[in-house]
């Protein structure tokens, strides 16, 4: 996470957003738009609407840079761009760990 974006002064409201289960779910397989579901897009909408909270992307979907078969795009952006059709946006990623060998 980029600290300085956030000052110290003012806590910040923030949501620590896991894609796959959250947004996604087996029982809604669209084959289009990497399976993400709109109305759980919505719903989250709805709750960053009520808290004025900031999405921080700690998904594995954070790491996408292959382009998906199922789309032919890469699936970070299909997800920035479902996001922002809700007036949503991605505020910060976790970082991502390499794993420490012992």
């Amino acid at each position: 996470m980029q600290y300085n974006k956030i000052q110290q002064n003012h806590p910040q409201k923030i949501i620590f957003l896991d894609v796959d289960g959250v947004l996604t779910h087996e029982d809604y397989l669209n084959g289009v738009e990497e399976d993400l579901d709109e109305t759980k897009i919505k719903i989250l909408k709805q709750i960053i609407d009520q808290t004025n909270a900031k999405i921080v992307l700690s998904s594995t979907w954070r790491k996408c840079n292959k382009i998906s078969i199922k789309s032919k795009r890469n699936p970070y952006q299909v997800l920035e761009e479902l996001l922002k059709r809700q007036g949503l946006e991605i505020y910060d990623k976790t970082p991502i760990l390499h794993q420490i060998k012992k």
